[in-house]
């Protein structure tokens, strides 16, 4: 019965980030394509102006700091464990091929992953089995931290 309320939770929990999640990457958007909308007058003035000014360009984009999420991500976990973000720097790679791309890149469409971060060149079956990959390091690492009579109880 413990059981079944903890998993209960654990699962509402889950769904709570990821509407978290979902909200932040749509406010993110929002003011990405405003920003456009703002410069898009003054992009127009400048479209075809002779000389320096015709050459200059406006570019809205996103950009994360992928190196220091990591590095505070690391903070928090023991990366002398066996695991698959074993060693310094292994979470930065994880991120930089699992995560950057849908920061950078993606929208907050709901019924994504877990994240709700969806690139926009990503199909749903590659993003579906990148995310179960991402999840199972995870879960990997944290059971590397679990003592043998907490893991024997589950």
């Amino acid at each position: 019965m413990l059981g079944d309320a903890a998993s209960a939770r654990i699962t509402a929990l889950l769904s709570a980030r990821a509407d978290h999640y979902r909200l932040t990457f749509a406010a993110i958007v929002s003011e990405e394509e405003e920003l456009r909308r703002l410069y898009e007058p003054l992009k127009a003035q400048i479209d075809g102006q002779p000389g320096a000014l015709g050459k200059l360009t406006f570019n809205v984009r996103r950009t994360a700091d992928a190196k220091a999420w990591a590095d505070h991500g690391e903070t928090l976990l023991d990366t002398r464990k066996a695991g698959p973000f074993r060693g310094k720097g292994a979470l930065l790679a994880a991120v930089q091929t699992e995560l950057l791309p849908a920061w950078e890149t993606g929208s907050a469409v709901i019924g994504g992953n877990v994240h709700g971060l969806v690139p926009f060149q990503e199909d749903r079956t590659a993003r579906e089995a990148r995310t179960k990959n991402l999840r199972r390091a995870c879960a990997q690492h944290a059971a590397s931290r679990i003592g043998p009579g907490l893991r024997s109880a589950r």
